[in-house]
């Protein structure tokens, strides 16, 4: 059972309100004439749909453009931060280090200063001891002396010893003192110094573990940019698909209008520029397919129309294929041109072309990394290879454009 234009028209509509993004915009410079009401205003919505999800589109690709921005300014904070760890760690051995060695100087003074406290005590008894047995043998000891003394002369020095004696006790005892004063100022300057550096290493720890979790939380933010840019790269892809699917509804409009202008159709540029870059089918480096051929030329080589037809597009897409042009040559036989540095002066939707007309020159616009020709070739929608049905040599084809 066949089905109704209406129906058709319906599902087209249902089909592009769901997009978010446009494909494409197509001039509408001349008017087509087509044999129904029906199919003219079937036309005219398509146009303004893609006039209106155009607009849509070129907001999805700012819309990525500043998130692969965001993405790349949060990688670049994120190698900061994590360089800034890394200062952070270095900052921390260091005290580490510093500390440690502070601990080891501040045990060292801590012996030091027992033993010295030690030596201090038992010296101060002796001398208490010596003092105490000078006072309890009072004048007597003294009497000793003077009796003892050969002479007066002898006197004199036994006196001088006594009391040297006692001066040196006193000398050394004061000298111990000095160097425990002196120990106990090292050690309280090591401990002092060790606070500071313990509560810089605090410090230093808590700002690595701001730093650490500054990166955890770009890390997720970046994933969150990943997971953003990859839904809108699928939206892109989506675009691709409905750009073909738009292809075939054009077609078929304007297909029902005339049949075939037959004969074979030529090389679309000058002979000598045969090589070809890229077939068609699958590709081997990203699996994907290739609807089309890819023919390496000069950039501002002429390219031509295949053969006699209607010019149904002209125009910049969004969808990488650049400036763009397709031609229908009746019977739902279709020719596409992508990639070109610029169009031919005076084309118009619409008009008629010949074969051999120059429809523009090659470039590398859209997404392309060098200069060539996208050429494809659909029949009732499907694409084909272009090999099969046309060749630079001008050699008989394998295959015949027939309907």
């Amino acid at each position: 059972m066949k089905i109704s234009v209406k129906n058709r028209i319906v599902a087209f509509c249902l089909t592009f309100i769901m997009v978010i993004s446009a494909i494409f915009v197509i001039n509408f410079e001349a008017k087509i004439q087509f044999e129904t009401e029906e199919d003219a205003k079937a036309y005219e919505q398509a146009l303004d749909e893609l006039a209106d999800l155009t607009k849509k589109q070129e907001n999805l690709k700012k819309e990525l453009a500043a998130a692969k921005s965001e993405q790349k300014s949060a990688i670049k904070q994120k190698e900061i931060m994590e360089n800034q760890v890394l200062e952070t760690d270095k900052e921390i051995i260091t005290l580490n280090w510093l500390i440690n060695d502070l601990n080891s100087r501040l045990a060292t003074k801590k012996e030091e200063l027992s033993v010295a406290e030690v030596e201090y005590a038992e010296y101060y008894e002796r001398y208490k001891s010596r003092i105490r047995a000078s006072y309890e043998a009072g004048e007597l000891s003294y009497l000793e002396v003077i009796l003892t003394s050969a002479n007066f002369s002898d006197l004199l020095t036994k006196i001088d010893f006594v009391t040297d004696m006692v001066a040196y006790d006193k000398y050394l005892l004061d000298g111990m003192k000095e160097s425990i004063s002196f120990i106990e100022n090292t050690k309280s300057d090591i401990e002092t110094e060790l606070e500071i550096q313990e509560n810089a290493l605090v410090r230093l720890e808590d700002a690595k573990s701001l730093q650490e979790s500054q990166v955890k939380a770009l890390d997720a933010s970046i994933a969150n940019i990943a997971d953003s840019i990859s839904d809108i790269e699928d939206e892109e892809a989506r675009f691709d698909r409905l750009e073909k699917e738009m292809d075939e509804w054009i077609q078929t409009l304007l297909d029902r209008q005339k049949k075939y202008v037959g004969g074979d159709i030529i090389w679309p540029l000058p002979p000598e520029n045969d090589y070809i870059t890229s077939g068609y089918g699958y590709r081997n480096f990203d699996k994907s397919f290739h609807d089309a051929i890819d023919i390496a030329a000069p950039g501002g080589t002429p390219i031509y129309a295949v053969n006699d037809g209607t010019l149904i597009m002209y125009q910049w897409v969004n969808t990488g294929g650049g400036n763009k042009v397709v031609i229908d040559h009746g019977s739902s036989i279709t020719t596409t041109y992508c990639h070109l540095s610029k169009f031919e002066e005076g084309l118009a939707v619409g008009m008629e072309v010949k074969k051999g007309d120059i429809i523009g020159y090659v470039g590398k616009t859209g997404t392309a990394t060098g200069n060539h020709l996208h050429f494809r070739i659909a029949i009732d929608g499907e694409t084909v290879d272009p090999r099969d049905y046309v060749n630079a040599e001008g050699k008989e084809p394998a295959k015949k454009l027939e309907w």
